[in-house]
């Protein structure tokens, strides 16, 4: 590494210390620095966003939460469902059977699957079960589950885009706390759905804005931001649902609970009902 890179590197752990310590605007003037002695623009900007010191992306960039997650692997668990108290795959996967008219036998697809929380819960449903994450090390803790009949390390937008209509049942269980703009991901999951499909998902809730980024560098959005963007891509809102999905920091944290549908194409006419409509026409 340059001398350069080096204190880039140097200047950028301050920043992130600074702000685990709320101390956002010494946070903002070491991710400046860091930015000016050559630090990774698209992270440190990103960052700089969460401190509502540059514009919010369109999504956290998938390197660095591919990098984070790697290194949360091995104790994701235990931290999940010890300290944070995290209620989302339960939750979420009750909130999608109310909606399901079949219980088995679903192609299924799990966006951001993780450890495999959510799949352990999905397996009963599915007739196959594939998961999806950027992480790999994670991918590999998922694959001593036992539960996927196939794992992809891949962005899950880029996924998305080559299954067309091939899933009954999409899920992304505390994914989309990563993407600010759903409309992308939304519009690549109209296309995976097979007729009368489901997409269950959750997100941090917010009210103030669509959707903002948070100093814990996480999305929330609004519930009237998912039903907006849900009827611009072709999908119905089942239910759009306020829970307490897990604790910040001691402090319940709510979320949305989505579930929402591809709608099926209508029936054509019969031939004697079309006749029959032109008869009374006349």
């Amino acid at each position: 590494m340059t001398k350069r890179s080096i204190l880039a590197e140097a200047w950028f752990g301050r920043g992130r210390a600074l702000q685990r310590l709320q101390r956002a605007e010494e946070a903002v003037a070491a991710y400046r620095q860091a930015l000016a002695h050559g630090g990774d623009a698209e992270i440190v900007l990103y960052h700089l966003a969460s401190l509502g010191a540059a514009p919010p992306p369109a999504a956290a960039p998938r390197q660095l939460v591919a990098r984070v997650f790697d290194q949360y692997a091995d104790h994701y668990d235990e931290h999940l469902l010890g300290p944070l108290k995290y209620h989302t795959p339960g939750l979420l996967f009750d909130a999608v059977v109310r909606s399901l008219p079949a219980r088995s036998g679903l192609e299924v697809l799990d966006l951001g699957c993780g450890t495999g929380l959510m799949g352990a819960r999905l397996r009963a449903l599915a007739r196959t079960l594939i998961g999806v994450d950027l992480s790999s090390r994670m991918l590999k803790v998922a694959q001593q589950r036992q539960v996927y009949d196939d794992l992809v390390c891949s962005e899950l937008t880029e996924y998305l885009r080559t299954r067309s209509q091939a899933f009954d049942l999409v899920i992304a269980s505390d994914v989309l706390v990563y993407f600010g703009d759903l409309a992308e991901v939304f519009g690549a999951v109209r296309g995976t759905l097979t007729e009368g499909g489901l997409f269950g998902f959750s997100v941090e809730a917010g009210e103030s804005r669509d959707f903002e980024l948070k100093p814990t560098r996480r999305y929330a959005h609004s519930g009237a931001y998912l039903r907006q963007v849900a009827q611009d891509q072709g999908l119905v809102a089942e239910t759009i649902e306020s829970k307490v999905t897990r604790e910040e920091d001691g402090k319940e944290l709510m979320g949305y609970l989505a579930v929402l549908r591809a709608p099926k194409r209508p029936s054509a006419p019969e031939k004697n009902n079309v006749r029959d409509f032109e008869a009374a026409r006349r």
